[in-house]
């Protein structure tokens, strides 16, 4: 089948699925940071998704994270994987219809339901063999070649954290599977669980790495991070990390989101960013259409912000 064809593709993973009258209707999702695509397929009153990889990772990368999204599914972390096609490297899986985890979160009868299906999921994941995970470059090792490789010079908002987070001696235990992208766009909330989807980045890791991304990402204050750790530690029979354990996480994921978006940056502006640079901030410029990221200016403030998030770790 030919990747080049994502409705000829739909039309052929459908087959056996569901009965189709007509063609499907492909509605593209907004192309994710690893260049993979995306759609919503409506077959009458179904839908479904359709996500082709990027044409850039090998065959043998897609298969290992197919068989992590494959291993989820079955144990219903992820939306159900409903049929695939190898030589194209396609997924269709099931569409879970998202009703606003951050909206549960400000809401005070449904944040609690929210967080406890939060951990529950993150746990279950955790319980996957992370030896049969395919390999990844940890977020240390990541971020340490973004900012030896970047063609310009590290902005001093980067190279503060950076030399900071070196000094605390960072260090990184695979001690279980893990999403290591669990930002709000990899987030299905349905009312009653959180569905984990996208697993690009899957790979053995660091679980705090995983609490840390939720509790940055979600901008979650620290009677919420208190509740969401102990549904954690409840699910997955691990305790409480240290409070310096789950810190140095954090740091982490400020830096290593940070360098993600520095990475994608081709021209830097030639001004420093400018207002209030915080996550909060770009989160509401971004629902506002004031910030683009996927401009090299929208892009520079994204990454100003998580770097400006690694000061406000307590």
């Amino acid at each position: 089948m030919n990747a080049d064809n994502p409705l000829a593709l739909a039309e052929t993973l459908l087959d056996g699925v569901v009965p189709l009258d007509a063609s499907p209707q492909l509605v593209p999702r907004t192309t994710g940071r690893s260049g993979a695509q995306t759609f919503e397929v409506v077959v009458g009153p179904r839908r479904f998704i359709l996500k082709i990889d990027a044409p850039g990772r090998s065959q043998a990368r897609w298969s290992a994270t197919f068989d992590v999204q494959r291993n989820a599914a079955d144990r219903g972390i992820t939306p159900a994987v409903l049929a695939w096609d190898t030589s194209s490297r396609a997924i269709l899986s099931e569409h879970v219809e998202d009703v606003s985890l951050f909206a549960a979160l400000f809401d005070p009868h449904r944040i609690d339901g929210a967080l406890t299906g939060l951990a529950e999921s993150v746990a279950s994941l955790h319980k996957l063999d992370p030896r049969t995970s395919p390999s990844e470059v940890s977020p240390l090792e990541r971020s340490r070649l973004v900012l030896e490789s970047v063609p310009f010079a590290v902005p001093a908002f980067a190279a503060g954290p950076w030399r900071d987070f070196r000094k605390r001696g960072p260090t990184e235990v695979a001690d279980a599977l893990c999403h290591l992208d669990l930002n709000p766009s990899n987030l299905i909330y349905d009312g009653r669980k959180v569905w984990l989807v996208d697993w690009d980045t899957a790979a053995a890791g660091d679980r705090w790495v995983d609490l840390a991304t939720l509790i940055n990402m979600l901008l979650l204050p620290p009677e919420n991070v208190a509740w969401m750790l102990e549904r954690y530690a409840l699910a997955s029979g691990v305790p409480h990390p240290s409070a310096e354990v789950l810190a140095q996480a954090r740091r982490l994921v400020y830096i290593g989101y940070g360098c993600a978006f520095l990475e994608l940056v081709n021209e830097p502006p030639t001004t420093a960013p400018s207002g209030d640079v915080s996550l909060a901030a770009c989160y509401r410029a971004l629902q506002e259409g004031r910030l683009d990221m996927n401009s090299d200016e929208g892009r520079w403030q994204l990454a100003a912000a998580y770097f400006a998030g690694y000061w406000d770790v307590p």
